[in-house]
């Protein structure tokens, strides 16, 4: 996500190095804060609305310092959020066991065609 993005979200028209310092500082936590949330990293550049929308909302509180209401305020959001990460994560070990399962069974099906002629 790019920081006029969020600069635009937190409704800041103004433009100063001092400003998009800070701005930049609260996105690195923001991004910090839902990693941890989620055991994982995530990729806000192809995330979807709902992880977007939940990263500008904790730049939002970090930038008007009330960090510990948005734990609060969005403890059901953060929730979805980790499970939905979970889902995934499985989904992708799933589809890569998969994956690794065919590749065997086709190199042992080709030695044995190898071993019969």
């Amino acid at each position: 996500m790019e920081l006029s993005d969020v600069k635009n979200y937190l409704n800041i028209t103004w433009d100063d190095d001092d400003t998009d310092g800070r701005v930049s500082g609260v996105m690195t936590r923001a991004q910090g804060v839902l990693e941890l949330y989620v055991g994982g990293s995530i990729d806000l550049e192809s995330a979807d609305g709902f992880v977007r929308q939940l990263f500008l909302d904790c730049c939002r509180y970090i930038y008007n310092n009330s960090y510990e209401d948005f734990k609060v305020n969005f403890a059901a959001e953060l929730t979805a959020l980790r499970l939905i990460v979970q889902v995934q994560t499985a989904e992708a070990e799933e589809t890569e066991t998969e994956t690794e399962t065919e590749t065997e069974t086709e190199t042992e099906t080709e030695t044995e065609t190898e071993t019969e002629t």
